[in-house]
């Protein structure tokens, strides 16, 4: 999860920057106002351009067309600015003293002597508790507490304290929360629950935490996505790696440094996956795209989390809505390390899609050569044609992938 912009399920958002550990940094999201501002703007913008510019529209029409256009973009203009002084409310005195330097327990019970308002919330209708429990200051999480703070208040994105405090890997404080009454099953506006975000992090402590205090290991978000399928989806970790591309020359200890933490962040992601699967998660749950946990995993070359799927019998043959099985996923994610665990356990080859694309067209169309050479290593036919009447070596040719055409022009020759 769906994280770095990263909400799990990828909308344009914006929020506090969060770590996950291992070096690795991302962001709990509320939705962004200015992305859903030019959404807004660019439809309006062809919707004038589209018919507001139609010669065969008589003239009074496409200027009733214009003036409509302009009144909603005003309308909804006013409205985004109130939301968003609404949203940047200023901070409360007790929110400001426990995001200071000076925000100690003392401090905070000092002024909550003085008449502080534990519940008042401040921007993104954030309350004290909130800001405490993202933070980790137990002290005052306690405080607060003690002071009758309501554990699952919910701030504009649905987040309640407890989420906060799970997403950037505070189990102090989310014990502490559990304790006194935290819902463990609370939902942000997406959907998504505290058990879903620590599995998409990786905190195998938290996951197992929240798992033995009743968190259901089979919700599901807006978009259909379980704990499971979190844990499995290392996407967000190939996607930091792609806005920090390696210089020219890369210093070799920061590179295996790197690979280090990308290696720590898999195998503790596959710690929670088997935690989730000990708790009865639903091995084959789909989302809204008819992804599970296993083509997630394949898709996003989490090897780990994969072989704990194949272990634990989960369906390698099963399609998304768009007809991909897992190895056309692992094919098309370029990573050949997946493709011959895979067929050992019974992935389909000969599979095709909607579009009739095997596995093997499918990696030569995405220029994956070493998935390709994996593919071929295991038996994959050369010669099958999609539904346009084109093979693998056809694809190869037309886009001058010439390492490609020499495998599958040497394989050929073999047959």
């Amino acid at each position: 999860m769906k994280a770095s912009d990263c909400t799990m399920n990828g909308n344009s958002s914006t929020m506090t920057r969060v770590s996950l550990g291992f070096g690795f940094e991302t962001v709990l999201t509320t939705p962004n106002e200015n992305a859903l501002y030019g959404f807004i703007q660019k439809t309006l913008r062809g919707l004038s351009s589209k018919y507001a510019r139609d010669s065969n529209k008589p003239i009074a029409i496409r200027a009733r067309i214009l003036s409509t256009t302009v009144f909603f973009s005003a309308v909804f203009g006013l409205f985004m600015f109130g939301a968003s002084c609404q949203a940047d409310a200023p901070d409360t005195a007790l929110i400001s003293l426990i995001n200071s330097p000076a925000g100690n327990a003392g401090a905070v019970e000092a002024l909550i002597t003085q008449g502080a308002d534990v519940n008042a919330k401040g921007r993104r209708d954030a309350t004290a508790l909130i800001w405490a429990a993202y933070d980790g200051k137990l002290d005052i999480v306690n405080s607060l507490i003690a002071h009758k703070a309501d554990v699952n208040a919910k701030g504009v994105d649905g987040c309640t304290p407890l989420i906060w405090a799970a997403v950037s890997a505070r189990k102090d404080c989310l014990d502490a929360l559990i304790s006194h009454g935290g819902d463990v099953n609370a939902k942000n506006n997406d959907g998504f629950t505290a058990l879903m975000w620590a599995s998409a992090h990786g905190y195998t402590d938290i996951v197992k935490d929240l798992l033995s205090t009743g968190a259901k290991v089979n919700d599901k978000s807006n978009n259909e996505r379980t704990a499971l399928i979190e844990a499995a989806d290392c996407s967000y970790l190939n996607d930091e790696k792609d806005h920090n591309p390696q210089p020219e020359n890369p210093d070799p200890k920061k590179k295996e440094e790197d690979k280090a933490k990308f290696e720590a962040v898999l195998k503790s992601k596959a710690d929670c996956m088997a935690a989730l699967i000990s708790g009865g998660a639903d091995l084959n749950a789909k989302d809204d795209h008819g992804f599970t946990a296993v083509m997630k995993a394949a898709d996003s070359g989490n090897d780990k989390c994969l072989k704990a799927l194949i272990d634990a019998k989960a369906d390698l043959n099963g399609t998304s809505l768009d007809g991909s099985t897992v190895l056309m996923l692992a094919a098309k994610g370029g990573n050949p390390e997946c493709i011959n665990p895979l067929i050992m356990a019974g992935a389909s080859l000969s599979a095709t899609n909607k579009n009739g694309k095997t596995a093997l067209i499918i990696a030569t169309v995405a220029g994956n050569t070493d998935c390709v050479s994996a593919l071929l290593a295991v038996g994959a036919d050369c010669e099958t044609k999609d539904n346009y009447g084109f093979n693998a070596l056809d694809y190869a040719r037309i886009s001058k992938f010439q390492d490609i055409v020499l495998l599958l022009v040497a394989e050929g020759s073999r047959h």
